[in-house]
């Protein structure tokens, strides 16, 4: 994890090594640097008001946030933040989330493209119950998601005639 402690002007006065190792910038060029510096410029002003909040004795807060790398790039990383008034300090504790944040993203992605199919895309639990039923499927069985969710999957294998007997 990566640690600093920001004073309340908000500069940095402490880092450690991790932030080297993530971001690229020197703990030199680090200690002195405004926090909201590694920041990128739009996402600046909403963090200097949460900035402002902690300032005053605000309880700790946990943000989400992309830093700026020292090559120009990005990472995103989540930062709790938690204020000492009396010795008129911020204490930054920050994890690197960049895995997770693609994660999602393309999750996202392909739940775009399960949603927009024309075809029906549907899928059960390994005991056979309906987990997920896209547009398409209610349109092709002509059920509702709600109607078939936890149902089992056998439910849309059409039945044998009951009526035929074996020649």
């Amino acid at each position: 994890d990566m640690l600093a402690v920001v004073g309340t002007d908000g500069r940095i006065r402490q880092a450690n090594a991790s932030w080297q190792r993530l971001l690229g910038w020197p703990i030199e060029e680090l200690v002195g640097m405004a926090f909201l510096e590694l920041l990128p410029l739009d996402a600046q002003p909403g963090a200097a008001v949460a900035f402002d909040a902690l300032r005053r004795s605000g309880p700790q807060k946990t943000f989400a946030h992309q830093f700026s790398d020292r090559a120009g790039g990005s990472r995103w990383v989540e930062w709790n933040a938690t204020p000492d008034v009396e010795n008129e300090a911020i204490y930054i504790a920050a994890r690197d989330i960049m895995g997770r944040k693609l994660a999602e993203a393309e999750s996202a992605r392909l739940a775009a493209i399960v949603e927009s199919s024309n075809d029906a895309i549907v899928s059960a639990s390994l005991s056979g119950l309906i987990e997920s039923w896209n547009p398409a499927a209610e349109r092709i069985f002509g059920y509702k998601a709600s109607e078939v969710m936890g149902k089992p999957l056998t439910m849309l294998v059409p039945r044998m005639s009951t009526d035929r007997t074996p020649q």
